[in-house]
Formats: structure tokens, sequence, C-alpha cells
């Protein structure tokens, strides 16, 4: 990530926050595509995992994990929106952080 939209100690503490599993499941995250898939509303982890025929336990542990150190949100009923940080995850985002993350399984639906 680039700290062109963070300050230097924004990026810092995000760094920190995330260490070496939470980049992993940055990563994950990021190659299915769900921040993008967000953008049209909130949606369960089983909705995620169908869209992306991903193990549905699975991605809600990942969403879990990220929903944590504030890169998703879990609502009240149990579904996952995008946050300001997750929104740089879009590949149409104008501070879009997709050009250094690997390319998602959904990049033709971004890249109209």
């Amino acid at each position: 990530m680039s700290s062109t939209t963070h300050s230097p100690a924004s990026q810092r503490l995000l760094d920190t926050l995330l260490g070496a599993r939470g980049a992993h499941a940055l990563y994950e995250a990021t190659k299915f595509g769900f921040a993008e898939l967000l953008v049209s509303g909130p949606k369960t982890a089983a909705e995620l995992a169908r869209l992306t025929n991903a193990h549905a336990p699975s991605v809600l542990r990942l969403l879990r994990a990220l929903a944590g150190v504030g890169i998703f949100v879990e609502l009240q009923d149990g579904r996952f929106a995008n946050t300001r940080l997750s929104h740089l995850l879009c590949a149409d985002s104008p501070n879009s952080k997709r050009k250094s993350s690997p390319k998602s399984k959904n990049s033709s639906r971004s890249s109209r």
C-alpha cells in the first residue's frame, strides 16, 4: 500500500495492525474482489462466498478479521459493508490501491 491517502503515521499504524497475517487476509479479500462486490450494498459472508465460489465459513472468518481492523464493517444483521479503507481496494475508486494489489477474480466487472 502506498501512503498517498494516509499520513505516514496512519500508514504505519495500519501496517502494524495488519502485520503478516493481516496482509495475507487483505490480499485474499482483494483477490476475491469483496470490496467491489460490496459497492452495491451490504452482503452476508454466504452471499459473497456464493458470488466468488469460495468456502463460506472461511469468507466469514476473513471478513471478521478484516472488520476487526476497520477494513470492512459487520452490521448488526450479520451483513458486511465497505468502509473508507475498503473503498480503496475498488479499482474504480479515485484513490484506488488496486494498482499495486493482485487482480481480482471479478476484475472484468470493475474495469468497465
